[in-house]
């Protein structure tokens, strides 16, 4: 059970990026089409948008991973 995802990156712009919750259509070559049509919405030229949903689970911070912190109960992915 998925409680919320957390996204960091220590770039402003990436995390702006990543905020709106836009793909291209090579970005998604991999994802299954069951999982497109649950939750994504198709736009223009080839992008698909995340639904609200989606987004709402996740909190956006600017963070420098090499910076200390306390984190408890995660499981970090690197991509």
């Amino acid at each position: 059970m998925v409680r919320g995802l957390f996204y960091s990156d220590i770039d402003e712009t990436a995390l702006n990026k990543a905020k709106e919750g836009v793909f291209s259509l090579r970005s998604m070559k991999e994802v299954p089409d069951e999982y497109i049509d649950k939750y994504f919405i198709p736009t223009s030229n080839n992008r698909y948008k995340a639904k609200s949903f989606i987004k709402d689970m996740i909190s956006f911070e600017q963070l420098n991973l090499s910076d200390r912190l306390v984190i408890i109960d995660i499981k970090l992915s690197l991509l």
